[in-house]
């Protein structure tokens, strides 16, 4: 996993600057802390970082905050290597920036101004959640517009995912059961340079579709079944989401044809509705209409 370029970065924090326009409070960004399995003893869950942290600082060490004050200034504040870290881990990915445990006294320096936590919550800080919702909104509208560095990721994850939904079709044939499908859809994903899943993969077969998020079980396909997949391969944390409903056998039933024949109808006019300054709701609306 490589991180988006100190130009890239600097671009994005002068966008998410222009965001909060005249505030006068103490902005953090946390990256957030690992969570404990329970009853794991020191084992933790995947950490994933904030997703506010990681666009401005492309890092994905745990326990960071970056702090902007009014005028555009930034300070990365890191959690340096511990030897601990060294002999059970090897060296760690750190950041460059200060020592995060200088902030405390950093923030008692500016103790005149109010606060606002936008990423994970930081440790012994409060901040004014008021203030914290208006900035959230005002730096997400400014994220949405995808960077190029955003885009290229974006791309290799829809490849990837393209590769997965291509090796499920070439192997759907009676008796391939669900967690068959999956396990060698999510394996072409990793070969075309998927580094994860963006969530759980879905495969169901026959009614097992209709569960939303149906979790792939041992249930085999048999001739005259539809299986649904939806799934999406993940890359720096950007994610494909694609799902594709195929028939087992030859073809689909005139009845499955009838109902796919509405749904791809629907796809093609939300589709056609996808164009700048158009409100997603619309998109929606005018699929559900088709």
């Amino acid at each position: 996993m490589s991180p988006p370029d100190e130009r890239t970065l600097a671009a994005r924090r002068d966008r998410a600057t222009r965001a909060f326009g005249d505030c006068a409070a103490t902005v953090l960004v946390g990256a957030g802390v690992p969570l404990g399995k329970p009853g794991g003893l020191d084992q933790t869950y995947p950490f994933l970082p904030h997703p506010r942290y990681f666009w401005l600082s492309g890092a994905r060490r745990t326990g960071g905050v970056l702090a902007w004050e009014p005028g555009g200034a930034w300070t990365h504040f890191v959690r340096p290597a511990t030897a601990e870290e060294r002999l059970w881990e090897g060296e760690p990915d750190v950041p460059a920036g200060t020592d995060v445990a200088g902030l405390a006294d950093w923030l008692k320096a500016r103790a005149g101004r109010p606060v606002a936590v936008l990423g994970a919550g930081v440790k012994d800080v409060t901040g004014d959640e008021a203030l914290a919702a208006i900035l959230r909104d005002a730096l997400d509208a400014a994220r949405r517009p995808k960077d190029a560095a955003e885009l290229a990721l974006l791309r290799r994850a829809v490849s990837a995912t393209a590769a997965g939904h291509a090796k499920a079709r070439a192997l759907l044939r009676p008796g391939i059961s669900e967690r068959e499908l999956q396990i060698e859809l999510e394996a072409e994903m990793f070969r075309h340079g998927a580094t994860g899943t963006g969530y759980g993969t879905i495969v169901g077969v026959g009614d097992h579709a209709a569960v939303l998020h149906f979790e792939p079980g041992p249930r085999r396909a048999a001739a005259g079944d539809t299986v649904l997949i939806d799934a999406g391969g993940e890359i720096d944390g950007y994610t494909a989401d694609v799902t594709r409903t195929w028939a087992v056998g030859e073809r689909f039933t005139p009845e499955q044809q009838a109902i796919r024949d509405a749904v791809l109808a629907a796809h093609a006019e939300g589709i056609r509705r996808c164009r700048a300054g158009t409100e997603w709701h619309d998109v929606h609306r005018g699929a559900v209409t088709a």
